[in-house]
C-alpha cells in the first residue's frame, strides 16, 4: 500500500508540475480540503424524510488544481432523495452496524 501511495503522490506531483504548479504535497491535500460535501436533512408534514446532497464550490487555487489534473469541479452533482420516515431510520441503522 505504501509503494501505491508513493505512486499516486509523484504521479499528481509531476502532473502539477508540468502545468508550472510546484506546491509540496501537505498544501496540495490542504487545498484540496476547502472543498466540502454537504448533506442537509429535512422532514416534510407527511413523514418523509427529504436529502439533499452536494459539493461547495471551489476556490481559485482548487480551481488551478482542477484544471492541471483534469478533475470535474464538483465530484458530486446535487442529489436529492425523499424516503418514508420509518425506512430512513431503518437504512440508519443498518449503517451504523457496518461503520
Amino acid at each position: 500500500m505504501g509503494l501505491l501511495a508513493y505512486w499516486v503522490i509523484n504521479t499528481i506531483k509531476c502532473q502539477l508540475k508540468k502545468n508550472g504548479i510546484y506546491s509540496g504535497w501537505r498544501e496540495i491535500v490542504h487545498i484540496m480540503n476547502t472543498q466540502k460535501a454537504i448533506t442537509t436533512l429535512a422532514q416534510n408534514h407527511v413523514e418523509e424524510v427529504i436529502k439533499i446532497r452536494l459539493c461547495s464550490k471551489p476556490n481559485q487555487k482548487l480551481i488551478q488544481l482542477h484544471d492541471a489534473l483534469k478533475y470535474k469541479y464538483a465530484t458530486i452533482k446535487k442529489k436529492k432523495s425523499v424516503v418514508h420516515k420509518s425506512e430512513f431510520e431503518e437504512a440508519q441503522l443498518i449503517e451504523q452496524q457496518f461503520f
